[in-house]
């Protein structure tokens, strides 16, 4: 099993979470599973978990699995909403500048 500073020095830092959950018997707990325990003792609303869920999919199947309501979540931004709109952008997909008003001289 790699260990997460090689995986940082070698720039797969999208392998952490996978390794951190597969190595939960040697103590790593991810931030969901945390935030998970925590609203089970009742420490924590299931709102503020969410909010500062990393992985927004997955504390909400967890919440679901653990039996705590999820109605507080916006359809607008929840799980499966589709994506924000792009912001406009410029000539070769630069974003666009604001307009600067004009000069007089």
């Amino acid at each position: 099993m790699p260990a997460i500073s090689n995986l940082i020095r070698e720039g797969k830092t999208f392998q952490i979470p996978s390794v951190i959950q597969t190595s939960r018997r040697l103590g790593m707990i991810t931030l969901n599973d945390s935030l998970i325990e925590l609203v089970d003792a009742q420490t924590v609303e299931p709102r503020e978990a969410y909010a500062k869920a990393l992985d927004k999919t997955g504390m909400v199947m967890q919440l679901k699995n653990h039996g705590h309501d999820v109605s507080f979540i916006d359809a607008a931004d929840g799980p499966g909403a589709p994506p924000a709109k792009p912001a406009p952008s410029g000539p070769a997909g630069r974003p666009a500048s604001p307009q600067r008003p004009a000069v007089k001289k």
